[in-house]
């Protein structure tokens, strides 16, 4: 009996094995031919990574010449993905067993913490006759979703680019035969070493995973700053332009119909960047007011 559920758990993962490889395998690995200049990709990543850190042009093409090339990049985040798939393919077959053979099977429980705590929710509320559980799931996935504000530095990605990366995917790809390599990726041999065509990284110095603590805060502080920079630049623009269009077009119709577009697009862009209604509702309703007394204190001054 044992033995059965033993040869019956292997097919099983067997086959879950094989449909998640074949439905992730272009999200675990992408390989991009370079098409854009060296320069346009280095203004790129300097938004990212400290411009001292970056290679100059001179070092970069020196490589392979004008050779088109190519990028490597994988995935992480997918694997996180296929990990929560793979669990669910798991329990719909135990729900599937459960309702058409009358089976309780023996791991359905632990499969069902393990989902729960990667799912990407709050809390997960499993009510019976005597007990309300709560659930309460981590938020793995929730963090792979803010990594991707790095940019450069998301530590769920693996790329080509990143020195260290580079070298890491180069000693993978080594260990797989050269018929099943993709053509782009191939070069030549060099003293009996494969060589690859992947373009040179535009890191000068190796860099850890995700960025160390100091240059992530240091960054973090310097967008939080460039961002509160934005927000007093729009604010200023809301209030200063219309006032401007009213006061050096001095008619009733400009002042009403400046008043009713700008209450309008301020109301937007509220809308868009906060959460709660009320504040909406709040924000726009003092700007209009804003705008409206000043309307008032300029047609009773002329």
């Amino acid at each position: 009996m044992e033995r059965d559920i033993r040869v019956s758990t292997i097919q099983e993962d067997d086959r879950i094995e094989k449909f998640l490889v074949d439905h992730f395998k272009d999200d675990i690995l992408e390989i991009n031919s370079q098409n854009i200049s060296i320069g346009s990709l280095r203004f790129g990543q300097s938004l990212f990574i400290d411009p001292k850190q970056i290679r100059k042009s001179t070092d970069v093409e020196n490589g392979e010449g004008n050779r088109s090339q190519v990028t490597m990049k994988l995935s992480l985040a997918a694997l996180s993905r296929m990990r929560m798939r793979k669990l669910q393919i798991k329990l719909t077959n135990r729900i599937m067993k459960m309702y058409y053979f009358d089976e309780l099977p023996d791991d359905w429980e632990q499969l069902l913490e393990k989902y729960s705590t990667l799912i990407p929710l709050q809390r997960l509320r499993l009510r019976t006759r005597e007990t309300n559980y709560k659930v309460t799931a981590t938020r793995d996935n929730d963090y792979i979703r803010t990594c991707v504000d790095r940019g450069f530095h998301d530590p769920f990605l693996i790329r080509s680019e990143r020195k260290v990366d580079a070298a890491v995917l180069k000693k993978a790809l080594r260990q797989i035969p050269t018929e099943k390599l993709d053509r782009r990726l191939l070069t030549g041999n060099r003293r009996g070493k494969q060589e690859f065509n992947l373009a040179p990284p535009l890191e000068k110095e190796s860099t850890a995973i995700g960025g160390t603590r100091t240059e992530m805060t240091q960054k973090q502080r310097t967008e939080e700053l460039l961002k509160r920079i934005m927000v007093s630049v729009i604010g200023g623009a809301f209030l200063v332009v219309p006032v401007w269009i009213m006061v050096l077009v001095e008619s009733t119709y400009t002042s009403l119909i400046t008043t009713t577009v700008f209450v309008f697009v301020g109301g937007f862009a509220a809308a868009g960047v906060l959460r709660d209604n009320l504040q909406v509702v709040s924000v726009t309703a003092a700007y209009a007011a804003v705008l409206v007394v000043f309307v008032g204190a300029n047609g009773s001054s002329t």
